[in-house]
């Protein structure tokens, strides 16, 4: 997964590049690894067909 980086550089000003992040394998999903910033991680984990009839919208 390719993620925007926002950070500050050594001359004060405010940069953007891309990182990718990588996955590791978690029982039945993958996620990336926690950031020690901000503890954050994404997780995806594969499609689902029973899920799609839980809930009809009027």
């Amino acid at each position: 997964m390719q993620v925007v980086r926002i950070y500050t550089g050594d001359d004060g000003e405010s940069h953007f590049g891309e990182i990718d992040l990588p996955y590791e394998k978690v029982a039945a999903a993958e996620r990336t690894a926690v950031d020690n910033a901000e503890n954050v991680h994404f997780r995806r984990n594969a499609a689902r067909s029973d899920l799609r009839d839980i809930r009809r919208l009027p």
